[in-house]
């Protein structure tokens, strides 16, 4: 909670980039860049932005994604993300809470406000601040094997491999 508070104070003091900046640099924490690659909080819909983890650039960590408040993605996720346009579709507030896919060792937590194109900055919504917009249904950056594959199905791959993975033989 004192981090959190702590976050508040520094972003209502600080510019946000330059807070998503110093979170970037630390290993295992989730944060977007834009297309330059500055670290971003927010940004209009129609930007381009990327989302990744310091120190697991090209390995799969697990990543569960809210918008605005509901859940929206719940499975393992490559990083670094590959570049996305943000469309009116990706309005709002978006959080991503990424952990280790093997220990489930909690990671960090990102967030992205998609604020209207055209439009002055403004409050997320709620919940804060939030991170990327994955679509809905699969992941961005899914190879065309996976492409038509529904939500429920991805879940269940995803969880038998994290199963596989971990070297855990039974699941009680």
């Amino acid at each position: 909670m004192g981090n959190l508070l702590a976050w508040k104070v520094a972003e209502m003091t600080q510019p946000s980039r330059r807070l998503a900046g110093l979170r970037a640099m630390q290993t295992n924490q989730p944060y977007f860049t834009d297309a330059s690659g500055n670290a971003i909080t927010q940004i209009q819909a129609g930007g381009a932005y990327n989302f990744t983890v310091a120190g697991w650039e090209g390995k799969q960590v697990y990543l569960i994604m809210s918008k605005d408040g509901q859940q929206v993605y719940n499975a393992l996720f490559s990083v670094p993300m590959g570049l996305y346009t943000s469309t009116s579709d990706n309005i709002g507030s978006w959080i991503a809470d990424v952990y280790d896919p093997v220990s489930g060792a909690p990671l960090g937590q990102a967030t992205l406000a998609i604020l209207p194109a055209g439009g002055a900055g403004g409050t997320p919504g709620p919940g804060g601040t939030t991170t990327p917009p994955g679509p809905t249904g699969t992941p961005s950056g899914v190879p065309g094997v996976f492409s038509g594959m529904s939500t429920g199905t991805l879940l269940a791959l995803a969880a038998g491999a994290f199963i596989l993975l971990s070297g855990k033989k039974k699941l009680l």
